[in-house]
């Protein structure tokens, strides 16, 4: 019997959401970094360019070096991923030329096909997907797959700088608060049940304020911290959860986000934890803060875990994650599944790694006799699924 899956973060295309070329699945995001440090041209792919600024490289001399990158990278989890998605969706083993291009004209057949995304999907029981964005919440053939969690970070980042750069913050100020109760308001009509934000780091100071206190001008951290307070406030009005995205920074002059193991992340949010009655989702990039969740879960019966985010989505990352959470908290307080996939055959191939990651963990718990079959059912039941639903409030 298969056990369902519920993907709790995606950015997949609503109206589009088979891939449409091999290369859209072999150059995904997080596979194409590994490709890049083992030599594969960055200039093939500019991710700083719109696309028709791109420049285009034949395809046997684009062909050739990712045959090349692609059999260097054969050991890491994102390549597993790859030749699982084709080898179990396509039949086909990618070793040479030719099979890159079978597999692309195979990818150009899939999309067409009206049933294929239902095929995809049922294939790993993948019954709820989370996407962000609302043009993306009608899946078309998919019917009561799609889960709307509208994030609200753009506007977040927007209204800290206007209210950085405002001869008057505090009425400007009262202006956004405005705004973010329309905009919560509106979420509220359309039935949602929660937000996500991607929230700007604070300073350890900053998060010592609450919403009484008078804004300065330029005072960044404290803006922050003030309307972090106020989304919170109004998510317990609203009835929401607050799904926070914590651990990928973009510094300096560098055009490139990474993870930051800052000690002080998760803990410099608990006065949000401790004050407010709304439930929240903590999703992180820095293996540092694995810890950190779990305590702050502990703590507070208002925090659960989800899944593991950008940079930590790695098999020994996962394995800790799994180990403190188990060890710690009930399987219904925590989720795994985060794809991240833009086309469902990355949601398929992500949400089967980390099936088999949970796999091994579990079959070692049981060998070691910590727990049962039973029991490990019901633990993997809640991980991949269950909890999400109750947390979603989705039926």
């Amino acid at each position: 019997m298969e056990i369902d899956i519920f993907d709790t973060h995606s950015h997949l295309t609503g109206d589009r959401l088979g891939a449409r070329d091999f290369w859209e699945i072999g150059e995904y995001f997080w596979f194409l970094e590994e490709l890049f440090a083992s030599g594969y041209p960055g200039s093939f792919f500019d991710f700083f360019k719109p696309p028709e600024e791109r420049k285009i490289i034949p395809e046997k001399e684009k062909t050739e070096a990712y045959l090349k990158a692609f059999n260097a990278t054969r050991n890491t989890c994102m390549n597993w991923v790859v030749r699982r998605i084709f080898s179990d969706l396509y039949n086909i083993e990618i070793k040479d030329e030719k099979s890159i291009l079978e597999a692309n004209e195979a990818v150009k057949a899939s999309s067409a096909d009206k049933g294929w995304a239902l095929q995809v999907a049922g294939k790993l029981s993948i019954k709820k997907i989370a996407v962000n964005e609302e043009k993306d919440i009608n899946f078309v053939n998919l019917p009561d797959t799609c889960v709307f969690i509208p994030r609200i970070d753009y506007e977040f980042n927007e209204w800290v700088y206007r209210i950085v750069k405002s001869q008057n913050p505090s009425k400007t100020a009262d202006a956004v608060l405005e705004e973010m109760d329309d905009l919560l308001i509106k979420y509220k009509n359309m039935g949602c049940r929660g937000i996500m934000i991607d929230l700007p780091d604070f300073g350890l100071k900053a998060s010592d304020y609450d919403t009484s206190f008078k804004l300065s001008q330029n005072s960044r951290d404290e803006i922050i911290i003030y309307l972090f307070h106020w989304v919170c406030e109004l998510a317990e009005k609203y009835g929401f959860f607050v799904q926070l995205f914590l651990g990928v920074h973009r510094m300096g002059w560098s055009r490139r986000a990474t993870s930051v193991n800052d000690p002080y992340r998760i803990l410099k949010l608990h006065g949000a934890f401790d004050k407010y009655n709304c439930n929240f989702e903590i999703v992180t990039a820095a293996d540092i803060n694995v810890m950190d969740a779990v305590q702050a879960a502990r703590t507070f019966s208002n925090v659960n875990l989800g899944g593991l985010w950008w940079f930590s989505f790695r098999y020994s990352i996962f394995m800790e994650a799994m180990q403190k959470r188990f060890e710690a908290l009930p399987p219904s307080a925590c989720s795994f599944i985060i794809s991240d996939a833009r086309c469902i055959e990355w949601c398929y191939g992500k949400s089967l790694l980390i099936k088999r990651i949970l796999a091994d963990f579990l079959y070692k718990k049981v060998e070691d006799g910590w727990i049962g079959l039973d029991e490990a059912w019901w633990v993997a039941e809640e991980w991949l699924y269950k909890s999400a639903v109750k947390r979603y409030g989705v039926i």
